[in-house]
């Protein structure tokens, strides 16, 4: 039995001397105050600029530190924040399951997802992968690596002026495009609603019946099969002649754009508001 000076001294040693920081465990290890850290061998390491709030539980997790405050929890988890060429993270995280890796900033459940350096993703199920910001993927298992079958959502925006043809941006950081893997092919499947900002009656939905194509070798430009524009509502008698939506790869060989055209009797200085949705399944190898 111990006594009681022993099991106060076995507790000091469990227990993090952080300012108000928990750290209980074999090997486990606070960083930042208010940190709670609960497991065998897991880790939150100071980096500068790092900031406390951060829950880590489970085994073999190691954590650095980042701006925002994450939770981490599940089993061989390597997510690097700061350092081995990941950006630093402004954004919370939520990370729960088993051997996911890459960089804090988005939300990964499920067992052995990765993100790369992508942040605001939003990544499950089993072998799923991100790659672009603000990126929905999902996935039940693998043929060889990470990412190779899954399906995705992305969301772009754009506005248009007069007539004048936009391409739309995926992502707050202005990326214009939807990342394509060298080897990956995807089936492009879009929807899209556009608003007239100055007539506010004038709202249309343009929607995809067939769906586009790319694919992309090592180091040559993806090839894009534009989807085919079927189904086109309007509310307001609003003349959608010559609207359009087509596919490209984005002016770089490892990704696919889109670009909208407004209706051709949109008036010169008239503003139009879009947003669309695109549904992939995605195959590599």
């Amino acid at each position: 039995m111990f006594s009681g000076l022993d099991v106060r001294q076995r507790l000091a040693n469990l227990i993090s001397s952080i300012n108000g920081a928990l750290a209980v465990g074999r090997s486990a290890a606070a960083a930042y105050s208010n940190d709670i850290v609960v497991g065998n061998s897991s880790n939150l390491l100071a980096q500068p600029g790092g900031v406390g709030g951060n829950i880590i539980i489970g085994s073999g997790i190691n954590y650095y530190g980042a701006t925002s405050p994450v939770v981490v929890m599940g089993t061989n988890l390597g997510i690097n924040a700061y350092g081995g060429g990941y950006a630093f993270p402004t954004t919370p995280s939520i990370i729960i399951g088993n051997g996911h890796t890459g960089s804090p900033g988005s939300y990964m459940f499920g067992d052995s997802c990765n993100n790369g350096t992508t942040s605001q993703c939003f990544i499950h199920g089993l072998n799923a992968a991100g790659n672009t910001q603000g990126q929905w993927a999902y996935a039940s298992g693998k043929f060889s690596t990470i990412g190779d079958r899954q399906i995705g959502t992305y969301v772009g925006m754009g506005t248009t002026t007069g007539t004048t043809p936009h391409l739309l941006s995926f992502g707050s950081g202005g990326g214009m495009s939807i990342n394509v893997n060298s080897g990956q092919s995807m089936s492009l499947k879009i929807t899209v609603i556009v608003t007239d900002q100055t007539t506010a009656a004038n709202v249309a939905i343009l929607d995809t019946t067939v769906a586009g194509i790319a694919s992309c070798t090592v180091s040559t430009t993806a090839a894009v099969t534009s989807p085919v524009l079927g189904s086109q509502v309007a509310q307001n008698g609003w003349n959608l002649t010559g609207v359009g939506v087509t596919a490209s790869n984005g002016g770089s060989y490892n990704c696919v754009g889109f670009t909208v055209t407004p209706p051709s009797g949109t008036p010169t200085g008239r503003v139009l508001h879009w947003l669309a949705r695109v549904d992939t399944v995605e195959i590599t190898g």
